[in-house]
């Protein structure tokens, strides 16, 4: 690292001790230009955590209300301890993909988070093994689950870098502007004009294009998001419910934005999952969509 450059553009300043040995302190500057990132990084981090205890807050819940009775088989309490095992591995990995950018490093450090984070679900195993169920097949059965569900992960995450790169090129194709033609306009010529006469161009052809309209105002689809909403955050705190609210749009068959499906995303859950920012600023247009609808049709 050049700390000489650093220090010229007054990202540090540096000195030298008595002993000689230089060091650096970071400028207001530089610590500035890192608050944004740093708040930036705790508050993903936040809502991950706040996420995935919500999630296991709501996985107690439906195990506890599916507990088999006591005279259930051994079979039925094995598969009752898989599915709460499998069910914990599900919301920690789905907690780390939800923060996670599209890349193919990030999905080979995903790969390798998974690893520890089956080493560490299937050390704490033995805590909720029925002790009339032998220890050596809960820990085959432990096993072979959690390396089932560690599969599907992987290869969801795999063809979400997949879709979203085959649709990069799409979106980027889209987004170049058309050069504008150097071809001038054709100009007619009376063919019975002398040589000194001026010509005119052709009004048909030199005639400009009519100018574009933009984009038809969805009101339909904005009414359709307002009322699940509506339904599910009657409070109107609707980023809370962001994940329900998705859910919601899904079952109702609420159509998402056209461009999402070039990035991989066919369903707003889908969406949600890779880039809760887009859904968020999806939801906001249609609720201004839908106001303005209410202030003009009203």
């Amino acid at each position: 690292m050049d700390f000489d450059k650093l220090d010229r553009e007054k990202l540090i300043k540096l000195s030298r001790s008595s002993d000689g040995v230089l060091s650096g302190k970071p400028t207001e500057i530089a610590i500035r230009a890192l608050q944004p990132s740093a708040a930036r990084a705790v508050e993903t981090l936040q809502d991950m955590m706040l996420w995935t205890k919500e999630k296991s807050a709501f996985l107690e819940a439906e195990m506890l209300a599916s507990m088999p009775p006591n005279d259930a088989s051994t079979a039925e309490f094995l598969e009752y301890q898989l599915k709460a095992l499998a069910a914990t591995f599900d919301i920690t990995t789905e907690g780390y993909l939800r923060s996670a950018v599209l890349t193919d490093e990030t999905a080979r450090l995903f790969e390798s988070l998974l690893d520890e984070t089956e080493k560490a679900v299937l050390a704490r195993s033995p805590l909720i093994r029925p002790s009339f169920v032998p220890h050596r097949l809960f820990s085959t059965e432990a096993r072979t689950r959690l390396r089932q569900r560690k599969q599907y992960w992987i290869g969801h995450m795999l063809k979400l870098v997949r879709e979203r790169k085959e649709a990069t090129p799409a979106d980027s194709a889209a987004a170049t502007p058309t050069p504008p033609s150097s071809i001038a306009p054709a100009e007619t010529r009376n063919p019975n004009a002398t040589k000194g006469e001026a010509t005119a161009p052709e009004e048909q052809i030199s005639a400009p294009a009519p100018r574009k309209r933009g984009p038809k105002r969805d009101y339909e689809t904005a009414l359709q998001v307002a009322a699940v909403i509506t339904q599910l955050a009657p409070d109107g705190n609707w980023r809370e419910r962001v994940e329900e609210i998705c859910d919601g749009l899904d079952e109702a068959e609420v159509g998402r934005a056209k461009p999402w499906k070039k990035r991989g995303y066919r369903t707003w859950s889908d969406c949600f999952l890779g880039e809760r920012g887009l859904v968020n600023k999806a939801i906001e247009h249609h609720i201004d969509l839908a106001h303005e609808h209410k202030e003009t049709f009203s």
